[in-house]
């Protein structure tokens, strides 16, 4: 109903960018366990994408948005909405986190949530918004990569016809791997001398 009130169209913008925080433990794990039976992936994925670390700046948390809640809840008709009330708005690329303000998302995109939690006619519908990965993404992906998951999560993504995202997902991936052998052997040249 507020997606439709004339009256709030001003505040529409705000409304669509509101996010949870969700960062304490208790709240990480209440979300975990919400998430892990919905999981079109090995549920281990959800621990090892959201699961607290020790060093909390590894911990890779969420930030839903209305967007990420109508993935989750896997409905379509709901993501076309907030797509469209996004794009009329004006912030449907802060919507799919592709910019944020220092022009690096805050959040996993809608794109890569739907494919582990959603089915194929809404993957298609962010799709067709414009949805595609974001930096949060690819340390996803290295995550994955990391719990040997990657080749499930991979399969997913074939299976939703989504070739050219697991293209960048590696690319995306090798590009941080190379960048910290790069920034590794500067630290290692700048120490000896």
């Amino acid at each position: 109903a507020a997606l439709a009130d004339r009256r709030r169209r001003y505040e529409l913008p705000r409304m669509l960018g509101v996010q949870a925080d969700i960062c304490g433990h208790d709240e990480i794990y209440s979300m975990m366990e919400a998430l892990r039976p919905h999981c079109r992936v090995p549920e281990e994925a959800v621990r090892v994408l959201f699961g607290p670390r020790v060093e909390r700046e590894k911990t890779l948390l969420l930030h839903p948005r209305p967007i990420h809640y109508a993935v989750a809840r896997r409905s379509t008709r709901l993501v076309r909405m907030l797509v469209g009330a996004a794009s009329k708005a004006g912030n449907l690329d802060e919507m799919l986190q592709k910019l944020r303000n220092g022009g690096e998302p805050q959040a996993m995109s809608p794109l890569f949530f739907a494919v582990l939690f959603a089915d194929k006619a809404l993957v298609d519908t962010l799709k067709r918004a414009g949805s595609t990965i974001n930096e949060v993404d690819i340390s996803a992906t290295s995550k994955l990569h990391r719990a040997g998951l990657w080749g499930p999560f991979q399969e997913r993504l074939q299976a939703l016809d989504l070739h050219d995202v697991a293209a960048s997902l590696d690319a995306g991936l090798q590009e941080a791997r190379e960048k910290a052998v790069r920034s590794r052997a500067a630290i290692r040249a700048a120490l000896l001398g």
